[in-house]
């Protein structure tokens, strides 16, 4: 009942600012990096994709190597619904790495979460599926995750084990004959580096002379990387939010698990302690 009327105040939000404020124009970019797409394959509803232009920007796989190979990544730039909206776009940016940003702030949290709608009124949002993920292409998918499901689902193997992992790495990763180099792809330059340089493309090709950006989780640390690059390019960054903070000189996917194998440890000890809890 709460996600509901949570969902219900979140399209009535935005429902009720698109009315007040003046029609949202449709102007797709004009870059030649501009590959339009249906907003709608992208998982957005009618509302939303009135007033949003979705597609693929086209970026070198390497940006130190502008003339070599490309990739693209996917872009979903929601139009301010402001009557004076300020020139200067607010990126937002997931984290995982590796989870979607489109799916999760365009699709799920922007029609639910009152505040983005009030964002809207004051500028544009543009939400990018870092390379390799999302509606991205290429996007760096492990069909051995299903198979290892459907397996267990059967009854054919312990849920346990971790031999689907061992295979999608050896599919990913330089040196073999996996599906990533037959098509071309390097995996090496699928990193927070090249993240950053795209966010920056992704703002020229859509017109932006500066540009905010918004990251939580690894989004954090993408958005140092982005702080990093500001003297490098074209767009420039007029500010930044990083929401809980990763630190750049900690592997913390690593540290993650070491987190969690001490805060259970520590539960389980202080249980033991206690006669009614042991």
């Amino acid at each position: 009942m709460t996600h509901f009327f949570t969902r219900l105040i979140g399209f009535t939000a935005l429902g009720v600012a698109i009315a007040m404020a003046r029609p949202a124009i449709a102007t797709p970019p004009t870059s030649p990096a501009w590959e339009s797409a249906d907003c709608s394959t992208f998982g957005l509803n009618a509302l939303q994709s009135a007033m949003s232009d979705c597609g693929y920007v086209t970026v070198p796989e390497r940006h130190s190597q502008p003339d070599g190979p490309t990739i693209q990544v996917a872009v979903v730039r929601t139009r301010s619904i402001g009557n004076n909206p300020a020139p200067d776009p607010l990126f937002i940016e997931n984290g995982g790495p590796g989870s979607t940003t489109i799916k999760t702030f365009a699709v799920d949290i922007l029609p639910n979460l009152p505040v983005l709608p009030a964002l809207l009124q004051a500028r544009d949002l543009v939400f990018v599926d870092q390379r390799g993920t999302g509606h991205s292409r290429p996007f760096f998918n492990c069909p051995e995750k299903t198979e290892h499901n459907i397996a267990v689902a059967r009854d054919e193997i312990a849920p346990t084990d971790t031999q689907w992992m061992v295979a999608c790495r050896d599919g990913l990763r330089p040196g073999f004959a996996h599906r990533s180099l037959a098509a071309g792809i390097n995996p090496n330059a699928f990193n927070t580096i090249e993240n950053a340089a795209d966010i920056y493309a992704v703002a020229e090709a859509l017109g932006y002379d500066q540009f905010n950006y918004y990251g939580v989780s690894y989004g954090t640390l993408l958005g140092q990387y982005v702080l990093e690059q500001a003297e490098e390019h074209t767009a420039q960054l007029r500010s930044a939010i990083l929401d809980g903070v990763v630190t750049t000189n900690i592997d913390f996917n690593l540290a993650a698990t070491y987190t969690l194998s001490g805060a259970l440890r520590n539960l389980f000890a202080a249980c033991a302690a206690d006669a009614q809890c042991n």
